[in-house]
């Protein structure tokens, strides 16, 4: 773990998962991390709603993606009586400030 850390300006790739589990495994993983992208989301949204007055279409519409990818990721896994191979990466890279 004594990597050196990155400049602030570099892209970070750091694995969040990768692993192979059992059906049940998949969709306890697979559950808990839509459901945490969703809530966040969720209470981006209300947030906007609080201070605007209105919805947020972004948060809307990205909860209805990720829901369906829920649904999507947890039919196939599910009830399946197989082992599954799952990786996840999160790539943080700046933006520039001027875009």
């Amino acid at each position: 773990m004594s990597e050196k850390r990155k400049s602030v300006d570099e892209k970070l790739t750091l694995n969040l998962i990768r692993g192979e589990f059992t059906a049940g495994e998949a969709v306890d993983l697979l559950s808990e991390l839509f459901q945490s992208k969703i809530d966040f989301h969720v209470a981006q949204n209300f947030s906007h709603e609080e201070r605007l007055g209105v919805a947020k279409s972004e948060a809307i519409q990205r909860i209805m993606e990720l829901k369906n990818a829920k649904k999507e990721s947890l039919d196939l896994v599910k009830g399946s009586g197989k082992k599954f191979r799952i990786h996840s990466n999160v790539i943080i890279e700046p933006l520039n400030q001027n875009a």
